[in-house]
């Protein structure tokens, strides 16, 4: 019996090197996974703090593009209201010179000599009250994006 003890111990010897040497397979795979759910864990950070970033370059975007419209619609409202003066400085142009044609061809030499006076004065006072170099544009496509990066937050003016 202790003869067939012996042996079966030595056996055993090879199982026990196994066995330490799975201990420590196991061990480093332990190892290796914390490494790996760390790692892991670091770039879903990274990932966030990227989509953090995004999301603090939109806001800069909508900040710069609310700047740019506004800018461009004061041009716009300028512009527009030096149009509509320029077409109303020209319709009253067109109907006094339509008035004087016609009274030139329908009325009679008595009646264009009595209103002369009256359809001359009336031109004058028109034509002195247009000022047309009032009426050239005053703004300019002068505006442009500068693009001075100095953080996320600010990645730019317009300028003009």
């Amino acid at each position: 019996y202790t003869k067939h003890c012996q042996k079966l111990r030595e056996c055993l010897s090879p199982v026990k090197v196994k066995k330490e040497a799975l201990k420590k397979v196991l061990s480093a795979l332990a190892e290796r996974e914390g490494e790996i759910r760390e790692r892991g864990e670091g770039v879903l950070e990274e990932i966030h703090g990227m989509i953090e970033e995004m999301n603090v370059l939109r806001q800069s975007e909508r900040k710069l593009t609310e700047q740019a419209k506004r800018v461009t619609d004061d041009k716009l409202k300028v512009l527009s209201e030096q149009m509509k003066s320029a077409e109303m400085s020209l319709s009253l142009l067109e109907d006094i010179e339509d008035y004087v044609e016609q009274s030139l061809k329908t009325s009679s030499p008595q009646q264009v000599l009595r209103s002369k006076k009256q359809m001359m004065e009336r031109m004058s006072e028109v034509t002195a009250w247009i000022n047309v170099e009032e009426l050239h544009p005053k703004e300019k496509a002068d505006f442009i994006l500068s693009k001075d990066v100095k953080s996320l937050h600010h990645i730019g003016d317009i300028i003009s």
